[in-house]
């Protein structure tokens, strides 16, 4: 399942959370803070993808869909967010 904390990690993997709010434009506790609340803003899953060359449309849908309050609709969209995320790679 795609979640904001795949991409935060695979983008750690390429450089450090520093190096990411400098290139992003963020406040320097907007990252660490995020990954402490285990979830990224719409906002900065986008950077993140675009920045890795991935769709930030998607990944800011899959940031506002986290950050909603849990329900059977979110949980319906998110499983067919995932379907779709899988069949286009």
């Amino acid at each position: 399942m795609h979640n904001t904390m795949t991409l935060l990690n695979r983008a750690l993997l390429i450089a450090p959370i520093p190096t990411w709010t400098e290139r992003l434009k963020l406040s320097r506790d907007a990252i660490a803070n995020a990954k402490m609340r285990n979830t990224l803003s719409p906002v900065i899953a986008a950077g993140l993808a675009a920045e890795l060359g991935e769709d930030p449309v998607q990944w800011a849908g899959f940031a506002a869909l986290e950050n909603a309050k849990s329900s059977p609709a979110k949980q319906a969209v998110l499983n067919k967010l995932n379907r779709v995320a899988k069949s286009v790679k």
